[in-house]
C-alpha cells in the first residue's frame, strides 16, 4: 500500500499536494485534473523541482516539467534529417567508414539486390 504525506503551501492552511514520502527533486507528483486547475501556479511552481503529472479518472493525462528540464531533454534528441537532406559530410563519413567483419554476411545478403 503506498502512503501519502501530506504537504501544506505556505498561507493555505486546507491546500495539501498528495506527495509519495521522502523524495528527491526527480520524483513525481500525480494531482488530479480537477485540483491542478484549481491551483495551476501552485503546480507550475512545483514543477521546478518535480514532475507534476495531471490525471483524468486516474490516468495519466499530461505532464509539466521546468523549462530548464524541458530544454536538457531537447538537447539530448537526435538530429533527423528527411530523405536526401543529409549533409555532404555525413554522406562521405559513411561512405568512407568500414563495417564491422562481423557483419560480412549482411553485405552477401544484398549483393544481388536491385531496386
Amino acid at each position: 500500500m503506498v502512503t501519502h504525506k501530506v504537504v501544506f503551501a505556505p498561507g493555505r492552511a486546507s491546500t495539501y499536494i498528495p506527495q509519495y514520502p521522502e523524495r528527491t527533486m526527480a520524483d513525481v507528483v500525480r494531482v488530479p485534473a480537477t485540483e491542478f486547475g484549481k491551483e495551476v501556479g501552485r503546480y507550475q511552481d512545483l514543477a521546478q523541482s518535480q514532475t507534476v503529472i495531471v490525471t483524468r479518472n486516474g490516468r495519466d493525462r499530461a505532464v509539466m516539467i521546468s523549462a530548464e528540464e524541458y530544454q536538457r531533454l531537447k538537447r539530448r534528441d537526435r538530429q533527423v534529417y528527411a530523405d536526401g537532406e543529409l549533409p555532404d559530410e555525413i554522406v562521405e563519413a559513411v561512405r568512407r567508414s568500414d563495417m564491422d567483419s562481423r557483419h560480412q554476411h549482411l553485405d552477401d545478403l544484398v549483393k544481388d539486390w536491385a531496386p
